[in-house]
Order: C-alpha cells, then sequence, then structure tokens
C-alpha cells in the first residue's frame, strides 16, 4: 500500500529525538547514527542546517510513511515550528562510511529567536543516546 511506503529522512534536531516523535504519535523505529557532511547546524528557535562545505552535522536516518513527514513538516506543523522546511535530497554517511540517500528538511529562512535551553537538552539527549563526538555536543551547548 503507498500510504506504508516509507522514505529514509535524515533527522538532526528535536525529531531524533524518539521521546519527541513518541509524543506526536510516531512511533520509535530502527535508525542508523549518521552525519550530513557539507553541512553546517544553525539553532534559532528551531534547529536547521546550512550548506557549509567544511562542516558536518550529526544526527539519526530513519524511515517515514508521506503522512509522518507532513504531519512533522507540513501546512499545520508550520505554525508550530515557525518557519517552513522544504525535502531536500541528500547523502548522509553512517559510521562505517557507507552514503545513503535521504531527504533532509531545510528551512531556507533565517532563524530567529534563541533556543530554549529544555530544546537543546532534547537535542543534546538524544546525541547523548547515539555517542557522537563530544565537542559536536559542546557545539550543541553554545547555543543557549
Amino acid at each position: 500500500m503507498a500510504s506504508d511506503h516509507r522514505i529514509n529522512v535524515f533527522f538532526y534536531g528535536s525529531y531524533m529525538n524518539f521521546d519527541v516523535l513518541t509524543n506526536m504519535g510516531i512511533s520509535q523505529r530502527e535508525y542508523q547514527v549518521c552525519q550530513l557532511p557539507g553541512y553546517a547546524l544553525t539553532i534559532g528557535s528551531t534547529a536547521n542546517v546550512v550548506k557549509n562545505g567544511l562542516a558536518r552535522v550529526f544526527g539519526i536516518i530513519t524511515a517515514l510513511t508521506h503522512a509522518e513527514l507532513d504531519m512533522l513538516y507540513g501546512v499545520e506543523a508550520q505554525a508550530k515550528l515557525g518557519t517552513e522546511y522544504m525535502p531536500e535530497p541528500v547523502l548522509v554517511m553512517t559510521a562505517n562510511g557507507t552514503l545513503l540517500p535521504s531527504l533532509c528538511y531545510i528551512s531556507y529562512e533565517a532563524m530567529t529567536g534563541s533556543p530554549s535551553a529544555s530544546y537543546i537538552k532534547t537535542i543534546i539527549s538524544a546525541l547523548q543516546e547515539y555517542d557522537v563526538p563530544q565537542s559536536y555536543i559542546q557545539h550543541i551547548e553554545s547555543f543557549v
């Protein structure tokens, strides 16, 4: 069934925390810790990635249905997020160096505002579970 079809998506902000997804009605599923080379993380009121040839963003790749992606990024979600995120095709790299095609949702509007301490904590708690470099976690902490 088309409604059951799942698409790879790379999460780099609060959505990589499965507690957040579970609270939105999306069950935990298989995932891989990955990095997105050539992009840098920015955080205003929400997280975003911007092209930067020398940087990398850590996160996870998992597979969601079109309906689930619409719930996270569709018109109704945009009001909550405060910006429009658009799907872009990217290649993410797994820990063993395998490149996987994925969608990555990116906002092309400037990120405004400051993140809340709880938002940063949500991101950091996921990253600590995923065993990313401590220097990356310190980078996230610098946004508060």
